[in-house]
């Protein structure tokens, strides 16, 4: 029987080989070691047929061993990836039950997969029936991990190796006319399946057809959608497509149309790709999707057919539950009423016992339901019942609710709720995911928490100055009566003269017998008057005690706990009067103490009332903001103490609420009030510029402004991971509105620099978007063209074989020589079409650079004669000179002469100021190791305090960008040096002189900041001008201060 088995297989599997695909040819590349060793792939293509033995032997071990393994284990990363999927019901479902992101996550399984497929193909012969499979199974795995060029290539091999051939084994051109040729449809690009039975069930179809639907899926990932477009047409009109993938061919079309939110066309074919779902919840899961697609575009009628149709193939009762309580919110029968039906059937449902687990869900959507008719007191009542039945749940509803909550009470300007919400919100990283952006809740908090405590004080003072002004009689009956509620709140006895003291009266030793006989006919523990007695003796001896174990345990760990959580904040010292009455004992004369009945306390209790309504006031300004209520804050302000001492700024702060509330007539109002009461007051000044107002210390702008002002000098400086963790707090905080085109410059550097280019061009884009026309939008531009061929760049470098400097290598500036530097000054044969003119050659005078004609040896200082006298009469000859041209006008032949002389003057006054500047600098650097050459060559240096050698590099880069662009013709040569681990230089260099040093120093002085580096902190450089000799001992003496003295001694009105 068995043997009768064996060959029915063998037959069977002979049968099948007719059908089989044919090999494919391939070049395999070795390691050293194996490279004599051939596989059984490598003897595929030797020019002979398979035999049939072979390939029965070569499909089975292909299949069970390998094939069968690989798939299985795909298999289980799949069904991890969907277990570890949450859905979240409330909004638009994600197309598939899984994340890539998870799948990539399982890289070790993923990889076995791939050798396991690998080595299914190499060992055996490729002519068998599993080769395709196998390469389909790596190209899935491949678009899994995320790796979508890789597996791009390998649907493409799979589509191209084993495309249909014609009778001698020649490939046949796809999509062409050839195939019309031959009788068929030039659109056939599919593989043409057998609709043979024995086939169908003995055999897998080939995955040819299967890689074009994932070659699509690839194209879709990759958000290459007219490609994807093109492939999913050319399927569709294919007549040889298998009708086995049409379900999973419309799914890649409901796919394409869903990623680019064109919701109806992908409700409607992912009808049509129902077919294709694994599981019977899988199809639930898309028909829920499809409802809230058709949702989404309006159709209230097919949103509603198609949630129930989730409700009847599902097995998930929170799926069932979403999609019921949805069904419902979907009927518009009833009427113009119809959302108050809807409510009052999710409140049925909610009564029933199958449902009680849901209920939070339930109330949460009658929440949604309400506000859809505008009815807040009733979605704040349901939303309140959500909270109530969602306690020791394990979703994130009770999150949902108090969010929501907090948002209608913030709207509503009930801040104390709005806080207590906020409060009480506990978020954990996944719930952040499920919330949305909710980045602003951080600022949104902080503002509450610091408007509520204000309010607290003002009710507080406003209560003690309330019953401080009562009669005395009736304050203390007040006073009395509070310390007996607050004492039995506390669950302690009342004080000694209360009435819950025990009685003179009743103080008898003798102990009541309560099972004596009474002259009633009540049993003992029903009689009323023994009751009530038992009930006064134990307030006699107890007071107010809860009626639970060990109360004094537990009050006393609520106290202790309250204390400890009260010492972790910030000492409120505005809320002293609070401070004392938790620190003190509740009784008469501990809350007498706190009222405000001496002048001194009374003052104190005013300052609190004062300090609390204008710090009302900017918060409400400047945290909420809330304008209406922060003028009543300043009004009230103003009303209460018209002699405060923040009566000015208050002003200031009422108009640019007015103006912000564009009420123009009150501003104008408080705006001539501030003329007239402060007309040179600074917060009159500001009012130029209104919204200068937002510029204060503790704004908000303020804040963000010094924190990225830190996260800008730590990249600067190099310290690259604070700055980054500084920058995602601040994002989390403000977002993006506070980014600056200079923060966003050094970071794309820094990410250019860890070759983190992707990054790098989101910074950088975003600059050439957010500041267009700016010195940065060019930079940034100019640096998204070099990233761009980046590759290229360096390509070309290499093959150069050029070495370049790091940016921590210290690099010594190499002069030119003397001979050079002649050379160097010879002139250029440049032409200039003006020498072509004909004009009166004019002897300009020249004027000297401090110390142009200084000598090294003090020797020479005798040459220079500084006559004051002589000075003082070239002064009087120049003036008497002037009075005479006033006087020869007239005559042209004499002012002519008169001017000649009043020339020669004022030239030898000149020379005579020169000489003696050049004198004073002489003398003031005599005792400097520096020497003053200015007719030597000279350097600019830019000199970089604290600054990262990336930056150092991209300022030496932006210098020599400038000096190409502008000083072409002069051939300046820019390098970097370091004095120190602090001190950087950027070295430009080739000036003849010191004067044509100055000149150049003039114009970078001017353009660094605006043009050159302007992402550059100005408090980060300087410029200086150096001669050669001083260079290179500057380098060797490492002494930045004594040249910096040197230097302003020698030009005191430049340095």
């Amino acid at each position: 029987m068995a043997r009768k088995i064996w060959l029915f297989g063998v037959f069977f599997s002979c049968c099948l080989a007719a059908f089989a695909q044919e090999g494919v040819d391939y070049t395999l590349v070795k390691p050293k070691k194996w490279e004599n060793r051939t596989l059984a792939s490598e003897n595929s293509n030797n020019g002979h047929k398979i035999k049939r033995v072979r390939r029965f032997i070569q499909n089975t071990i292909t299949h069970y061993n390998y094939y069968y393994n690989a798939n299985v284990k795909l298999d289980m990363i799949m069904a991890r990836a969907k277990a570890a999927f949450k859905e979240d019901y409330t909004r638009l479902l994600p197309f598939y039950n899984y994340s890539l992101d998870a799948t990539a996550s399982q890289k070790r399984e993923l990889d076995s997969v791939i050798y396991k497929c690998t080595m299914g193909i190499l060992i055996h012969d490729t002519r068998d029936d599993w080769m395709d499979n196998l390469y389909l199974l790596i190209g899935r795995t491949y678009y899994l991990k995320k790796d979508f060029d890789s597996a791009f290539i390998t649907f493409q091999f799979l589509n191209w190796a084993f495309a249909p051939k014609d009778k001698e084994g020649n490939d046949q051109p796809i999509g062409s006319n050839y195939n019309k040729d031959e009788g068929t449809s030039a659109d056939k690009v599919a593989t043409k399946e057998h609709p043979n039975i024995a086939q169908k069930v003995l055999s897998t179809p080939p995955s040819r057809n299967d890689a074009l639907i994932w070659k699509i899926r690839t194209y879709i990932a990759k958000e290459e959608f007219p490609q994807a477009s093109g492939l999913i047409e050319i399927l569709v009109h294919d007549p040889q497509f298998p009708p086995r993938l049409q379900p999973s061919l419309q799914e890649v079309r409901a796919l394409w149309f869903y990623k680019q939110n064109i919701y109806d066309s992908a409700a409607f074919y992912l009808e049509r790709a129902l077919p294709a779902a694994e599981t019977r919840e899988e199809t639930a899961r898309w028909e829920y999707l499809i409802a809230q697609l058709y949702e989404k575009t309006g159709n209230s009628y097919l949103a509603k057919t198609w949630y129930e149709k989730t409700v009847n193939h599902t097995y998930n009762p929170v799926l069932e539950i979403y999609a019921r309580l949805n069904a419902i919110r979907q009927n518009k029968e009833g009427g113009e009423d119809y959302i108050a039906h809807n409510i009052q059937a999710l409140v049925k449902m909610a009564h029933r016992d199958r449902y009680e687990s849901y209920r939070d869900i339930i109330y949460f959507t009658a929440a949604q339901m309400e506000l859809e008719r505008n009815n807040k007191p009733g979605a704040v009542s349901d939303l309140r019942l959500c909270i109530k039945y969602s306690v020791g749940s394990t979703n994130n509803q009770r999150n949902k609710a108090f969010l929501q909550l907090a948002n209608l009470s913030f709207e509503a300007k009930d801040y104390r709720s709005a806080k207590n919400f906020y409060d009480s919100l506990n978020l954990t990283a996944a719930d952040r995911e499920t919330l949305g952006d909710i980045s602003w809740l951080t600022d949104r908090k902080a503002a509450l928490a610091i408007l509520v405590r204000q309010l607290q004080v003002l009710d507080r003072q406003d209560s003690l100055q309330r019953i401080a002004a009562l009669p005395p009689a009736q304050r203390d009956a007040y006073i009395k009566k509070l310390v007996r509620t607050l004492r039995r709140q506390q669950g302690l006895r009342d004080e000694a003269d209360s009435s819950f003291s025990p009685s003179p009266l009743n103080n008898s030793n003798t102990t009541p017998d309560l099972f004596a006989a009474s002259s009633g006919a009540d049993w003992y523990f029903d009689n009323q008057s023994i009751k009530a007695k038992g009930y006064s003796t134990f307030k006699e001896k107890w007071g107010n005690r809860p009626n639970v174990d060990n109360w004094q345990v537990a009050a006393l760990a609520r106290n202790s706990l309250a204390t400890r959580s009260g010492a972790r904040g910030a000492p409120d010292l505005s809320d002293s009067a609070t401070r004392a009455i938790s620190l003190t004992t509740i009784d008469f004369k501990s809350l007498l103490a706190n009222l405000p009945l001496t002048p001194e306390k009374m003052k104190k209790s005013m300052d609190s009332v004062e300090n609390a309504l204008f710090t009302l006031g900017r918060t409400y300004q400047d945290g909420i903001p809330d304008y209406v209520f922060a003028i009543n804050a300043y009004d009230s302000l103003l009303g209460k103490f018209p002699d405060t001492r923040r009566r000015q700024e208050t002003l200031f702060n009422l108009y640019y609420c007015y103006k912000k509330l564009g009420d123009e007539e009150n501003a104008r109002r408080i705006l001539a009030l501030l003329n007239s009461t402060y007309p040179t007051g600074a917060f009159t000044a500001r009012l130029a510029n209104p919204d200068s107002a937002t510029e204060g210390p503790g704004s908000l702008k303020a804040r963000a402004t010094q924190q990225y002002e830190k996260v800008y000098n730590d990249f600067i400086e190099g310290r690259f991971d604070e700055a980054l963790a500084e920058k995602n707090i601040a994002d989390s905080l403000y977002g993006d509105k506070y980014w600056t085109p200079q923060l966003l410059y050094i970071e794309s550097v820094y990410f250019i620099h860890t070759r983190q280019d992707a990054r790098a061009r989101i910074e950088l884009t975003g600059i050439t978007t957010k500041w267009p026309k700016t010195p940065m939008a060019e930079k940034a531009a100019r640096m998204l063209d070099v990233l761009g061929r980046r590759k290229q760049i360096e390509e070309y470098l290499t093959r150069l074989q050029v070495t370049r400097a790091t940016e921590d290598e210290v690099v010594a500036p190499q002069f030119d020589t003397a001979a050079q530097a002649a050379a160097n000054r010879r002139p250029r044969l440049v032409r200039n079409d003006s020498n072509l003119l004909v004009k009166v050659p004019v002897k300009k005078p020249t004027v000297a650079g401090p110390g142009d004609k200084l000598k090294t040896d003090t020797a020479s200082l005798t040459k220079i004669n500084m006559d004051a006298d002589r000075l003082a009469s070239l002064h009087r000859l120049q003036d008497s000179l002037q009075k005479a041209m006033l006087q020869a006008k007239a005559d042209s032949v004499q002012s002519a002469i008169l001017k000649h002389k009043a020339d020669s003057i004022a030239a030898a006054v000149q020379k005579l100021q020169a000489d003696s500047t050049q004198l004073a600098a002489k003398l003031r650097t005599l005792n400097s190791v520096f020497s003053l050459t200015p007719d030597q060559p000279h350097a600019v240096i830019l000199v970089l305090d604290k600054v990262d050698p990336v930056y150092v590099s991209e300022a030496g880069n932006a210098f020599n960008r400038y000096n190409i662009e502008t000083f072409y013709s002069k051939s300046l040569k820019t390098e970097n040096a370091a004095l120190s681990d602090s001190l950087k230089l950027v070295i430009i260099s080739k000036f003849d002189n010191a004067n044509d040093a100055l000149e150049y120093y003039k114009n970078v002085k001017a353009l660094a900041p605006r043009q050159i580096v302007p992402w550059m902190p100005a408090g980060k450089y300087t410029f200086l001008i150096i001669s050669t000799s001083n260079l290179n001992l500057l380098l060797d003496n490492k002494d930045m201060p004594a040249y910096r003295k040197f230097l302003s001694a020698a030009y005191p009105t430049i340095f």
